[in-house]
């Protein structure tokens, strides 16, 4: 079977997809087993896998709000507009990150407890060396969290990714191209730049639409308006307060215009 190029990311999303709810299917019915039939520390694990379907599927999937506003925020001494977080959604990826350490940690020392023997990825040691490090990737997501990281910014002079694990990503508006629903529109969209994303990536960087409380059209609508309008921008880095604040208005109008087209 040939599949064209242009068709590639939607046959890996459509994998990714599959392969998630797999893991979500298989957690919750292990968990639910576990918690109903096991005690102690197994219980417990059962517990742990039982967060992972609910986190990963909050986070997936949770509520969002096209009437949502953007908020004014101060980033790098200049006024910007922090796009509508999702109710939850880092609190979700979060919770999804300490619970497959806990559940790795929990099960693996159950396991070694037991007298459980087994070799290569099934040892129990492969669950109580990989749960440490899930946990305190945890607990990192979680201070950057609370520090306001994790969101999508819109100043002056670039679209601001702001990361939870490494370096935010600054796309300069001057080198972003163009903004493109991706293989699943809900979750991610294309921007067409030279910029590199972070230190992990080579290729361009993608919005993660899945973190803003608007409907995917909504967020593309006003990152391209963003991108044209330069002289709302100026706003940004010379404006005043009110100004700013109607600049905000004028961005939540934009949104609201985007799902009657």
């Amino acid at each position: 079977m040939h599949t064209s190029a242009s068709g590639r990311p939607r046959v890996r999303a459509a994998v990714a997809v599959l392969s998630t709810t797999t893991f979500a299917v298989l957690a919750a019915v292990g968990g639910a087993l576990l918690v109903a039939l096991g005690t102690g520390l197994w219980a417990a694990g059962g517990v742990a896998l039982l967060a992972l379907p609910l986190g990963g599927g909050w986070a997936l999937v949770g509520p969002r709000s096209p009437d949502a506003e953007v908020r004014v925020v101060e980033h790098a001494g200049r006024a910007a507009l922090h796009l509508p977080a999702r109710p939850g959604h880092v609190v979700a990826l979060c919770l999804f990150t300490a619970a497959f350490g806990a559940a790795a940690l929990l099960l693996g020392v159950a396991a070694v407890l037991d007298g459980v023997q087994s070799s290569g990825r099934r040892s129990p040691a492969v669950g109580v060396l990989a749960g440490p490090p899930f946990l305190a990737l945890a607990a990192w997501m979680t201070w950057r969290a609370a520090r306001g990281r994790g969101g999508v910014l819109l100043t002056d002079d670039a679209l601001v990714l702001t990361s939870l694990i490494g370096q935010d990503t600054v796309v300069p508006w001057r080198h972003l191209h163009s903004v493109a629903p991706g293989p699943l529109p809900s979750t991610s969209a294309r921007l067409a730049t030279r910029v590199a994303s972070d230190r992990w990536h080579s290729g361009p960087p993608t919005l993660p639409v899945g973190r803003i409380a608007w409907r995917w059209q909504q967020t593309l609508a006003v990152v391209a308006w963003c991108d044209r309008e330069k002289q709302a921008r100026r706003v940004l880095r010379d404006g005043s307060a009110a100004q700013v604040r109607q600049l905000a208005a004028r961005v939540d109008d934009v949104a609201r215009q985007a799902l009657l087209r």
